[in-house]
């Protein structure tokens, strides 16, 4: 598959609940992927095309089809944590996703 973008190395996380020993619990987050993807920041006008989207998305991932893949998951790319918004499998082919992004810190 060619994936379109400057190809960089991102880490894909999910979150799982541990017990913090008293009663209680806290959400953590595990590496469920070190990928090289397609990462792509969003311009101006693309924002404006995603209509009432465009606040909450800010970056598309291109990449490989996995299909452990979550709406909850988190890419962590240059010190930077994007929340996934939206995952999409063209055509429903299987063969790449692309994922929409919200950079949250």
């Amino acid at each position: 598959m060619n994936i379109p973008g400057p190809k960089v190395s991102v880490v894909i996380r999910y979150v799982t609940s541990v017990s913090d020993g008293m009663g209680g619990y806290t959400d953590t987050y595990t590496t469920r992927h070190t990928l090289n993807v397609g990462f792509h920041s969003l311009t101006a006008q693309e924002r404006l095309m995603a209509g009432r989207e465009s606040a909450l998305i800010t970056n598309r991932v291109f990449m490989e089809y996995k299909s452990d893949i979550e709406q909850s998951d988190e890419v962590v790319y240059d010190g930077q944590t994007y929340e996934v918004v939206a995952i999409v499998d063209p055509a429903q082919k299987h063969k790449h996703l692309e994922l929409d992004l919200r950079l949250v810190k």
